[in-house]
C-alpha cells in the first residue's frame, strides 16, 4: 500500500507534465505543426498522449486530422515504423466514446499491421482493441477482449504491451 501511495504523486506529476507539453504543442489546435515528413508520426504520437490524458476535445481534433490517413502507416524516416494510423484512430475513437467506430479502426489496423508483418504493432493493436471492448462492455465484448489479449500475449515482442499508454490510463 505504501508503494502505491509513493507512486501516485509521481504519476500525477507525469500526467501534469504531459498536459503542459501537450498544451504547448496544441495551442493552435495542431495547425502550426509543420506538414513535413514527420507530421503524420507526430500526430500519431500526440494521439497516445491525448489518450493517456483522456483529452476528448483534442482527441476530436486529432481524429479529424488523422482520418484521411487511416490506410497508412506512420513512419519516422526509415528507422521507425509506428504501425497503422488506424490504431491511433481506434484509440482516439475510444477516448471519444465512439464505440461503434473504434472496432472498424482497430480491425483495419490489425490488417495493415499484419501486411507489414509487425508482431509488435499487432500486439499493441490487440491490447488496445481489447481495452476498448472492455470499456464498451456490450454482449460478447468480454469474450472477444479475452481472445485478443490471449493472441497478443503469444506474439513475439508482445511484452511491450505492458507499456502501452492505454494500459497506464486504465
Amino acid at each position: 500500500m505504501a508503494l502505491r501511495r509513493g507512486l501516485r504523486p509521481r504519476a500525477d506529476r507525469a500526467q501534469e507534465q504531459a498536459r503542459q507539453e501537450l498544451d504547448a504543442l496544441a495551442h493552435a489546435d495542431f495547425r502550426d505543426l509543420p506538414r513535413d515528413g514527420f507530421w503524420l508520426s507526430k500526430l500519431s504520437l500526440l494521439s497516445e498522449v491525448v489518450v493517456f490524458l483522456d483529452d476528448a476535445p483534442r482527441a476530436e481534433r486529432l481524429y479529424t486530422l488523422l482520418l484521411p490517413y487511416a490506410d497508412r502507416c506512420a513512419v519516422t524516416v526509415v528507422l521507425l515504423c509506428q504501425g497503422s494510423v488506424a490504431r491511433s484512430l481506434g484509440l482516439l475513437a475510444t477516448t471519444l466514446s465512439r464505440h461503434d467506430d473504434a472496432p472498424y479502426h482497430f480491425e483495419q489496423a490489425l490488417k495493415i499491421n499484419a501486411q507489414i508483418r509487425s508482431p509488435l504493432w499487432i500486439a499493441h493493436t490487440q491490447h488496445d482493441y481489447a481495452h476498448m471492448l472492455l470499456r464498451r462492455d456490450r454482449y460478447a465484448d468480454r469474450d472477444k477482449a479475452v481472445e485478443l489479449l490471449s493472441d497478443a500475449s503469444t506474439l513475439p515482442n508482445s511484452s511491450i504491451c505492458e507499456h502501452s499508454p492505454t494500459k497506464s490510463a486504465s
